[in-house]
């Protein structure tokens, strides 16, 4: 049974997600200006996403360190 509490976390990933693939988009773009400086802007866009939701998530962006403790241990916070 889903809480108020998780459904608040589903919508903020989904919104910072959306935020970052946003920023990643107009970073990448070939007729934006950023192109100096996009990976520095990447990098900065990719750590305030990081922690934006990494306390009340308990988020690791990296899927390697976030998924398999997920599965294996679902109830530990």
């Amino acid at each position: 049974m889903c809480s108020v509490l998780d459904v608040a976390r589903l919508v903020n990933e989904i919104t910072v997600t959306f935020v970052f693939v946003t920023a990643v988009f107009a970073i990448s773009d070939q007729t934006s200006n950023a192109n100096n400086i996009a990976p520095l802007a990447l990098g900065l866009a990719f750590t305030g996403a990081s922690l934006a939701v990494s306390s009340p998530l308990v988020l690791a962006l990296n899927p390697a360190r976030d998924f398999g403790p997920r599965v294996c241990c679902p109830d530990v916070r």
